[in-house]
């Protein structure tokens, strides 16, 4: 507790601030590796000892009562339960805390002591290491039943001394549980005296109180100027022992000094008032003309009064540096205004006093005071910075004098509050500083050399603490249902951060090329030649000279192909000393192997078999897994043989499952952005391997590909990084891939009868998660994410045409599983796939052909998805996007519209208002007279759909449109009449039957059709002469309107020819029962026994010559 203070109402506690639960870690990460737990089992096991110490029992021992701090510190909170046990009392009995983690005799209500909480604390050590408690139920009663009555069961993963350490703490009976000193005995609790070392080092920092309040610093400050007032405090002479008298003045008294006045005496007083520890910094920033006689200072010829200007500013920003409370407003304007005055003066102090003074005014602009301040004093820092370095003379010749600017430099780079504006000074204002840092890397002394390089690492990979520019990958953030959509202030300086951070990699690989690759390279061999073995793989310093030499070479090479090559050499050596070095600079050893490969300028021949030893070693950090999958991929790519042997190697290519540590985020953040996560090289490499097999004809080796990923369960991985980017491991540019590689698997397994039995049941999961990322959320965090680094609209446009190519696979190949297609359809209608995709092609420009494609399979293969097409406004979309406007679509796509159109009217007469509110006539009639006989031809039978259940559209149809003033059945009797193409004339002559079907309302209108019907009769195809027959028994179904017509065009007796000589039984069919319908008509009866006096007789020699039951009849 910090603090407590009381109200009218409350007592109030101020403890500190603890940013995390462990029951958050558990939601989160769900298990934790037996390293990490012991570091959370000591701190538990310390505070419990202190509170049974004190005879407390905590008794309501859970996760959400353990509080993480922000240094990984552990803090056991929520004392509601606890309560103290009596010198003379041991055992309690009354039932306190949480059911899922009470011992047995709690639950059993029998008396308990202090050994309740060991029991608590087992079950929470053992739910971080298997995910969930030793006894889970919902039901209370059976719970306890658990508690009281089963065994633990251990993981077979579980270490012995872990699993020892659990069981001692698990015991039922109270009395045979571990408990003190035992437990502080046991090999897994007992610390190591430098841990232990440490552990109270951490415990000592996280223990240091703030001050919270004002008057605390004014009496803290009252209690000084008392003590400077007291006799014992006043100067005394040294042979007599009596008080002096003095005359000094406080800066209150001082007056601005005259012409005459000593300045000097000004700055004594000034040099008073910081004198000691104390907070003399508020009385001297308070002081009224102390810019002024700063400036006079500065300014001035009296070098022993700047002197002691510069050191009493000095100390004085010192004391603001260490200030455990917040400069008030009008102190941070005066520190700013110091730091303005320093620097805008540092030229003159340089060239025309003293080197002393210079040094001790740039200690002065190193503290990390003031750097908040306006931008232009981040401008005249590196400006001041820069004419240091290129006074060669002065500032250059002088190694020490050097040092400190460099140090100057690296703490403006590492340090600065506003980092943006630094760089971008650098990058824009200031370029000529980068050749500078180079042409240092060969400098005689080793410490200039060092601090020039470790400038230039800072600039290609600088600190991430002061890059506000991250954010989750699209398809994490879309699975959060806590993350917003980033602002799009954020997303423009993540655009302009990419921008800057291009163009200072150029400029360093450039200006090193020039200048200082030699020196590197030299430095990289020096450094690799005096490595020690690494033993400890959590030695992970990012700050050894080798991580600062690597991370240079690794930006160049990665903008710069000349500097790959002439690196290439120290580069290939990498490989043999990996074993030697911590975890970061394992990475970029890894990454600079990798992009040298990507370049071409490194032999293929050892870099499977680095990869094998690498994923020998077992790689706990994902990191040095991902890098190692990124140098195998840039082999396989575009090596054929390469890739056949990588497939031994496919098993090893898992994907650990935490990916989200501090030290992880800060190497693959550089200038706080990502362009690709720490899953994409994994994916990548396992996509480039199967599609180089594919490529090639390795059908064989593509088989052992996904006998590895069925063994070592890869596809659970890969419905994981598709449900939520593998805990944020999955760039854009990595999901893409991801798709590729699932669309490639699937086309093999779909053509393979081995894998299918998988695939089917693979479908109820995958299918569903493909689905998923065409939710508007991650459509929406894909769009906005900047297509600098992989988001955009062409990602929209990639991500969802390679889901669209996975999921419509059953229904465009050949030879397809029946039970495939139809389960690819369940899925695909439960998941709402018709409206999410609806959704897109509404909102965003993207390539229609596929999609609409797509669409048309899925309406035409069930009523289903036309019910859920138009429920999506799927037809207001086909309006909006002149899918059926050839001049601005391309066939093909018309075509498929069309198709699509005509499914939705002939599957159900429901979807007929939706049809009429999207206006489409218009688009319609023209078609009907489009130079494109296939455009004509399906037009024909959408129109004939258009009136397959009603006549709802009867009336549209003789409706003349503009601009012609011509209608639909203007178009139909064209196009019944057409020469050249049979299809245009099977598909007139079914929409005229049918818009004759249901009333007579277009018989009129539709009469000029009849010759040609009759015509068509006689047509080649057997569709044609079906279609005719049955449009022409239609004519008259209603009533008598077209009789005349008919018997003057010989219909009747052509419906009798068709019927003696038709040879298809379904086309005889049809003629006989529509010269039924004429027969209906006195008219047509006398045409046709005037024709043919033995016109009964003959229907009945047809009719018994027949064996068809329905020619009989009719």
């Amino acid at each position: 507790m910090l603090d407590s203070f009381e109200t009218e109402g409350e007592f109030c506690m101020v403890t500190e601030y603890a940013p995390g639960e462990l029951f958050q870690i558990l939601e989160d990460d769900h298990q934790l590796p037996e390293d990490e737990i012991k570091k959370i089992a000591v701190q538990l096991i310390q505070a419990l000892h202190y509170l049974h110490t004190n005879r407390i029992i905590h008794r309501d021992m859970k996760p959400q009562n353990i509080l993480v701090g922000p240094k990984q510190q552990i803090k056991l909170c929520d004392f509601g339960f606890a309560r103290a046990i009596s010198a003379d009392t041991n055992v309690l009995t009354s039932i306190k805390g949480t059911p899922l983690y009470m011992a047995p005799e709690l639950v059993k209500e029998q008396p308990y002591n202090h050994t309740v909480d060991l029991w608590s604390l087992g079950v929470i050590l053992y739910e971080l290491a298997v995910g969930r408690p030793p006894f889970y139920t919902d039901k209370i009663v059976s719970l306890i039943q658990l508690i009281v009555n089963e065994n633990v069961k251990y993981p077979e993963t579980m270490s012995d001394e872990f699993k020892s350490f659990l069981s001692g703490l698990l015991q039922k009976d109270p009395a045979k549980r571990m408990t003190w000193p035992e437990i502080l005995q046991h090999p897994f609790a007992r610390e190591t005296a430098v841990q232990m070392q440490n552990r109270e080092a951490l415990e000592r920092q996280v223990r240091r109180l703030p001050t919270f309040y004002e008057e605390n610093l004014r009496l803290l400050a009252n209690k000084n100027d008392a003590l400077q007032r007291s006799v014992e405090w006043k100067p005394v002479d040294p042979e007599t022992g009596l008080v002096l008298r003095t005359n000094q003045k406080s800066h209150d008294e001082v007056r601005m000094p005259s012409q005459v006045e000593d300045m000097m005496h000004v700055w004594k007083t000034y040099e008073a008032d910081t004198a000691g520890l104390d907070a003399g910094f508020v009385r001297l920033l308070d002081a009224p003309h102390l810019l002024v006689h700063v400036t006079q200072a500065l300014m001035g010829a009296d070098m022993a009064c700047l002197r002691t200007a510069l050191y009493v500013v000095h100390r004085a920003l010192q004391q603001v540096s260490k200030a455990s409370h917040p400069l008030s407003a009008a102190h941070v304007t005066v520190v700013h205004a110091l730091r303005a005055a320093f620097l805008s003066h540092l030229p003159r102090i340089m060239m025309h006093t003293s080197r002393d003074n210079a040094l001790q005014m740039i200690r002065s602009l190193m503290l990390p005071v003031g750097r908040e301040g306006p931008d232009s004093n981040c401008a005249l820092e590196i400006g001041g910075i820069v004419w240091l370095l290129q006074e060669t003379n002065v500032v250059v010749a002088d190694v020490p004098l050097l040092s400190k600017v460099l140090k100057w430099l690296g703490t403006t780079l590492d340090h600065a509050d506003k980092s943006v504006v630094v760089y971008d000074a650098i990058a824009h204002d200031k370029p000529e500083l980068i050749p500078m840092l180079c042409g240092l890397l060969g400098h005689h002394d080793a410490t200039i050399a060092t601090y020039a390089l470790f400038a230039l690492a800072s600039l290609v990979h600088p600190n991430e603490a002061f890059w506000d520019v991250d954010m989750p990958f699209p398809v994490t953030a879309a699975a959060s249902s806590s993350a917003a959509a980033s602002s799009p202030d954020k997303l423009q300086r993540l655009r302009s951060t990419y921008a800057l951070r291009i163009k200072l990699h150029t400029d360093v690989s450039t200006a090193l090329f020039k200048a200082g690759l030699e020196p590197l390279l030299a430095n990289v061999n020096v450094e690799l030649a005096t490595a020690q073995a690494c033993d400890d793989d959590d030695d992970d310093d990012p700050h050894t000279m080798l991580t600062n030499v690597l991370k240079v070479l690794f930006y160049s090479c990665r903008v710069s192909s000349p500097v790959s090559k002439r690196a290439a050499a120290t580069v290939q050596q990498f490989h043999t000393v990996l074993d030697r070095l911590n975890r970061s600079e394992r990475y970029f050893a890894l990454e600079c192997l990798a992009v040298c490969q990507r370049r071409g300028v490194l032999s293929t021949r050892t870099s499977s078999a680095l990869f094998r030893h690498e994923m020998a070693r077992r790689p706990r950090h994902a990191l040095h897994h991902s890098a190692a999958c990124s140098l195998l991929s840039e082999t396989v790519e575009g090596d054929e043989a390469v890739a056949m042997a990588a497939v031994d190697l496919v098993p090893l290519l898992f994907l650990p499952k935490h990916h989200s540590s501090a030290k992880v985020h800060d190497l693959l953040n550089c200038f706080g952005l990502r362009a690709s996560g720490v899953a994409d090289s994994c994916v990548i490499v396992l996509y480039r391997v199967v599609a180089s097999l594919m490529k090639h004809g390795h059908s064989d080796l593509v088989h052992q590909v996904l006998i590895d990923l069925e063994t070592h369960d890869h596809w659970s991985v890969f419905c994981a990084l598709l449900e939520s980017g593998g805990d944020d491991g999955l760039s854009p540019w990595g999901l893409f891939c991801l798709l590729k590689l699932i669309r490639a698997l699937t086309e093999h397994m779909t053509e393979t009868d081995q894998f299918l039995p998988p695939h089917l049941e693979r479908q109820r999961t995958l299918v569903p998660l493909l689905v998923s990322l065409l939710r508007p959320a991650h459509i929406q965090h894909l769009l906005v994410w900047p297509d600098v680094v992989g988001g955009g609209l062409q990602a929209v446009k990639a991500m969802v045409h390679a889901i669209v190519k996975i999921v419509s696979m059953p229904f465009m190949l050949a030879d397809v599983s029946e039970e495939l297609v139809f389960r690819t359809q369940e899925l695909l209608y439960e998941s709402g796939c018709v409206g999410l995709l609806l959704g897109i092609l509404s909102q965003h420009a993207l390539e229609m052909e596929l999609l609409v494609k797509f669409l048309s399979r899925l309406v035409t293969s069930s009523p289903h998805f036309a019910v859920q097409f138009v429920d999506a406004h799927g037809l207001a979309l086909v309006k909006s996007q002149r899918l059926l406007e050839p001049a601005t679509t391309p066939p093909h796509l018309v075509q498929d519209a069309l198709v699509l159109l005509s499914h939705i009217a002939r599957s159900s007469r429901a979807h007929y208002a939706s049809i009429d509110a999207a206006n489409l006539m218009p688009e319609l009639r023209d078609l009907l007279q489009s130079p494109d006989p296939t455009l004509r031809a399906k037009a024909c039978n959408c129109v004939g759909n258009l009136s397959r259940h009603s006549n709802h559209f009867y009336d549209h149809f003789a409706q003349p449109l503009p601009p012609t003033q011509t209608s639909l059945v203007d178009g139909l009797l064209t196009c019944v009449q057409d020469p050249g193409d049979v299809l245009t004339r099977r598909y007139a002559c079914f929409a005229i039957g049918n818009a004759a079907f249901y009333t007579d309302q277009l018989s009129r209108a539709l009469q000029p059709a009849i010759p040609h019907l009759v015509h068509h009769l006689h047509d080649p195809d057997v569709k044609t002469r079906s279609n005719a027959a049955a449009a022409l028994g239609n004519l008259v179904r209603q009533s008598a309107t077209c009789c005349v017509d008919l018997v003057v065009h010989h219909a009747p007796y052509s419906l009798l020819e068709c019927a003696f000589d038709e040879t298809d039984l379904g086309t005889r069919r049809v003629a006989l029962f529509s010269l039924g319908n004429l027969c209906e008509y006195e008219l047509c009866r006398q045409s046709m026994t005037s024709t043919d006096a033995l016109f009964g007789h003959s229907l009945q020699g047809l009719c018994d010559d027949s064996t068809d039951d329905l020619v009989k009849k009719y």
